[in-house]
């Protein structure tokens, strides 16, 4: 009856292969939570459960997975703002308020200088794996 009890638990759950229901059901509460402690206790596990399961592949690969597609999500709402936070910094550098002005000036300087040091370090690498044959 265990062997059965065992069998039945893995059965797969909609798309997931593998994962018991209660894997399934657990996974977006833990993600959504700020810590990983706080995600277990509202999912009703045990931290140690959870890092029990992360030793699974299965558990691992599909919890890995939508953790992925939510920073993908995140970045994707980043990425739409970004033009208006710097139309924000740039109207800031007119404000009546000189501390306000030359922080927004320095923010900008230092992203700027910061994505030139990006772009150099990422041109540099680029001829690195050209010439070892990447």
């Amino acid at each position: 009856m265990i062997a059965k009890k065992a069998k039945a638990r893995r059965k797969p759950r909609g798309n997931v292969e593998g994962l018991t229901a209660r894997q399934v059901r657990v996974i977006p509460k833990i993600l959504g939570a700020k810590t990983c402690e706080a995600g277990c206790e509202a999912a009703g596990i045990s931290t140690a459960c959870f890092y029990k399961w992360m030793q699974d592949a299965g558990f691992r690969t599909e919890f890995e997975r939508q953790r992925d597609r939510l920073v993908e999500a995140a970045m994707g709402l980043l990425l739409q703002n970004v033009n208006r936070a710097v139309s924000v910094h740039v109207e800031l550098l007119d404000h009546s308020d000189a501390r306000l002005r030359r922080l927004s000036a320095k923010d900008l300087i230092d992203y700027y200088l910061k994505h030139r040091e990006l772009a150099e370090i990422e041109k540099r690498l680029d001829a690195i794996e050209e010439r070892i044959g990447r």
